[in-house]
């Protein structure tokens, strides 16, 4: 099956969860879409639950491409800074106590999980993201973004934790 012609494409329609219509999908910089997905957490094996998000984006990734648009895609990899119990925020962070029941380094234990959640991916022919951040590798610009929130009044700091300040911003919420 080829996608169609411009000219024949029909107008991708979506359900806009903020407004709670269906609506015409309109990319800022036509043909260019940029998408963001959320990863998964690298301390133990998916399940099909897990995967279940994967395939929906896959879906929506596809048929992007399918109607010509240029998809980015970035999936990020959460290979810190997970605690077990996050309502308490208490708890050793996941892959720490991953690392520790597998008598590994955390490093160790994010490196197999990422590689074999790749593998799952593939097995469920789910297409690979353009880009695959790590949240390790953006751990300076995190605290940087932290603290600017923090210096203009969007968020506060309560015993080592960071909190988005709800009351600076009107609408949040609306989604949920």
């Amino acid at each position: 099956m080829t996608a169609p012609d411009e000219e024949q494409r029909l107008p991708l329609r979506l359900y806009n969860t903020l407004t709670r219509r269906v609506e015409e999908f309109k990319p800022l910089r036509p043909p260019q879409v940029l998408m963001y997905t959320c990863g998964p957490t690298v301390y133990h094996f998916t399940h099909i639950g897990n995967m279940r998000s994967f395939l929906t984006s896959d879906i929506l990734h596809r048929v992007l491409m399918y109607n010509g648009y240029q998809v980015s895609l970035a999936k990020n990899i959460t290979d810190v800074g997970h605690l077990r119990d996050e309502v308490a925020e208490s708890g050793a962070d996941r892959i720490e106590a991953a690392a520790a029941e597998e008598h590994k380094s955390p490093e160790e234990i994010a490196e197999f999980y990422t590689q074999r959640f790749i593998e799952d991916e593939a097995r469920l022919n789910i297409l690979p993201p353009t880009h695959r951040p790590r949240a390790t590798a953006y751990i300076p610009e995190m605290i940087d973004l932290a603290s600017r929130l923090i210096d203009k009044g969007y968020a506060y700091e309560v015993g080592g934790n960071v909190y988005f300040d709800v009351h600076k911003f009107p609408s949040y919420g609306r989604l949920s």
